[in-house]
Order: structure tokens, then C-alpha cells, then sequence
């Protein structure tokens, strides 16, 4: 059976991507060489460990991502993630901590949810992520509202979607 390594290096599509969770799946060390792997390096292969990394089960993730947690982090806010920052976003909505937020990733999501730059799909998971890190925190519930009000009315689905679901935060005495 190939490495997990190898099957990265092949052109990836989703018969791939399940080999390599299913390789990896419970291995601490192997999950922690793709998380690495993810946040650096060649982009085809970093963007294929990233997809992989979006496929694991949940205990996974919780267990094995999140000590890369900081890596992945700094990996989006830096601009590193070029190919396909949406799955890296993807990775960090999965494994998010309200007890250690980080406040250069809540500046990253707010400034870019209305940046054509990046496309519809990433600009909605921008503003999922931006919301679940604003939820405990009222006076920053307010300024993702503030930004989400400044965007166009007509709006792409993804993001209209998102937005409704940011906006509904808002409303509910749930934080």
C-alpha cells in the first residue's frame, strides 16, 4: 500500500482524498504530518492534504488538528493558503475554541467577507467562522453586524445564506 505522502503527489479526487483519511484515521502522528503538510509546501499537495484534513470524522479533528490549530491559523492570515484558503477555513470552523480565540484570524474573516478577491464560498465561510468567534462577545457581535450591513443587497447565495444565519445571532439572548 502506498504512503499517504505518495497518494498527495497524484492528482487528487475523492476516491483519493478517502484512502488518505481512511490511512490516517485515528493515527495522531500521521494527521499531524498532514496538518504540516497542509500548511506549507507545494500547493497541489498542501491543497490536497487540506481536503483531507476537511474529510476526517469529527474526533479527529478535535483530537488531532487542533494542537495545529495555530499553524493552520497563521497559515490563512498570512496569505500562505493561495490555493484554496476555503478549505483551511473549512479545517478551523471544525475546530474552533471559544476559550483561545485568536484576533488576528476575526480580523482576517472581517475584512476579507467583502473582498472579491476571494471567492463566494470562501467569503462564507468567513463570515460563519467570523460569527462563531464574535458569539460571546456583544460589542464584537456589533461590529460583524456593522460589516455585514455594508455588503451589497443582492448578494451571491452562499454568502445571503451566511449572512441571514450571522444576522440571526444577533437576535437570539443564546450566546
Amino acid at each position: 500500500m502506498k504512503d499517504f505522502e505518495e497518494l498527495l503527489e497524484c492528482r487528487a479526487s475523492m476516491a483519493t482524498v478517502n484512502k488518505i483519511v481512511s490511512m490516517v484515521s485515528g493515527d495522531g502522528e500521521a494527521i499531524g504530518r498532514l496538518c504540516t503538510i497542509a500548511a506549507g509546501g507545494l500547493e497541489h499537495k498542501s491543497g490536497h492534504a487540506a481536503w483531507a484534513l476537511t474529510h476526517l470524522s469529527k474526533e479527529d479533528k478535535t483530537l488531532y488538528i487542533t494542537p495545529y490549530r495555530d499553524l493552520l491559523t497563521d497559515n490563512i492570515v498570512n496569505g500562505q493558503a493561495t490555493m484554496r484558503p476555503g478549505l483551511m477555513l473549512n479545517i478551523l470552523i471544525d475546530i474552533y475554541d471559544d476559550d483561545n480565540p485568536r484576533t488576528d484570524l476575526l480580523d482576517f474573516c472581517l475584512e476579507g467577507l467583502a473582498d472579491r478577491k476571494y471567492k463566494d464560498g470562501c467569503r462564507s465561510l468567513m463570515i460563519k467562522l467570523a460569527a462563531r468567534m464574535c458569539r460571546p462577545w456583544p460589542e464584537l457581535k456589533a461590529e460583524l453586524h456593522g460589516r455585514l450591513d455594508l455588503l451589497p443587497p443582492e448578494l451571491p447565495p452562499s454568502i445571503a445564506s451566511a449572512k441571514r444565519n450571522a444576522m440571526k445571532c444577533k437576535e437570539s439572548k443564546k450566546q
